[in-house]
């Protein structure tokens, strides 16, 4: 079964990207949403800072919007980069709330920091990276081209 007879011959392979990413968004801000209540809300980290419903309202919007944009390339001028640019930002907010987290905890402040904000900025961070890279790549020549790469 080749490339052209399956369904990323329609949404190219940033397409697919786009779409399990949010996915994985939506699925997040879900989790945000049915989580119990966060007790711990002593550390220095703004995400938790945050109401959990726009949390979880800013995943699942921005998630939704990386899913359908590359569906909706027939439809739309600006096809899947919106979808990336979107997609960018959670994660890299979520990267910087936790580096902050982490800088509070190193200097000496009257609030707690968070010990290993470093390393889950660091994740966060790549997800981020990997958005990037993948916004970047030109499609095969043999799937349609989907955003900047025409």
């Amino acid at each position: 079964m080749g490339v052209k007879s399956t369904p990323l011959r329609w949404v190219g392979r940033r397409g697919a990207v786009l779409i399990l990413f949010g996915l994985a968004f939506v699925a997040y801000g879900t989790r945000v949403v049915t989580e119990p209540v966060d007790t711990d809300t002593s550390r220095a980290l703004l995400h938790l800072m945050t109401p959990r419903g726009v949390r979880a309202a800013v995943w699942i919007v921005v998630g939704a919007c990386a899913t359908f944009t590359p569906l909706a390339t027939r439809w739309t001028p600006l096809r899947d980069t919106t979808g990336f640019v979107l997609a960018y930002l959670p994660p890299m907010l979520t990267a910087l709330s936790f580096l902050l987290g982490w800088l509070v905890y190193l200097l000496p402040l009257p609030i707690p920091g968070d010990p290993g904000g470093f390393g889950a900025a660091a994740i966060w961070t790549a997800f981020a990276g990997v958005l990037v890279i993948c916004s970047g790549w030109p499609e095969h020549p043999d799937l349609p081209s989907t955003g900047k790469h025409q």
